[in-house]
């Protein structure tokens, strides 16, 4: 297995969640249409129950639609020409189990044709990762994981 190059790991990751984006603000469009002929066409309790189930949806989108955001700001703060030898935010970490890029919880994503996780330096192998180097370990959930190549 062979580590993709930061600066494209980086910009597959703010292309993801930029679309991501795109999509959360058309579905916010597309439920506002939808309240508005609601509006139009609707009456009695019909409506109420309708127009509460869609301003109940509108609030869950845009709190995803916020975390997004605050993702992305996260991600573009991150300089990928940056390296160190010692994982922090924005290091891209080979190990014996995967390849992780510390930026944001995206998952599991595709980078020519290889696949790693992205991460938060909050989630539990981010906070496990954080400060060490290659040739050193981590123990987490009852496994141990090898640190080979940090950028």
């Amino acid at each position: 297995m062979q580590i993709p190059d930061k600066r494209l790991v980086h910009q597959v990751c703010v292309d993801h969640l930029r679309t991501q984006i795109a999509a959360s603000k058309e579905e916010i469009n597309a439920l506002r249409e939808s309240a508005a002929e609601e509006t139009k066409s609707s009456a009695g309790d019909k409506y109420e129950t309708s127009r509460e189930m869609i301003q109940a949806e509108m609030v869950n989108l845009h709190g995803h639609l916020d975390e997004q955001q605050k993702m992305l700001t996260a991600l573009l703060s991150i300089d990928p020409a940056k390296s160190s030898a010692t994982i922090g935010r924005g290091s891209l970490v080979m190990s014996n189990q995967g390849i992780f890029f510390l930026a944001a919880s995206l998952g599991q994503i595709m980078v020519e044709g290889t696949r790693l996780y992205v991460i938060s330096m909050g989630s539990p192998m981010g906070q496990a990762l954080e400060g060490k180097k290659a040739g050193e370990h981590i123990e987490l959930n009852g496994r141990r994981i090898e640190i080979e190549t940090v950028k």
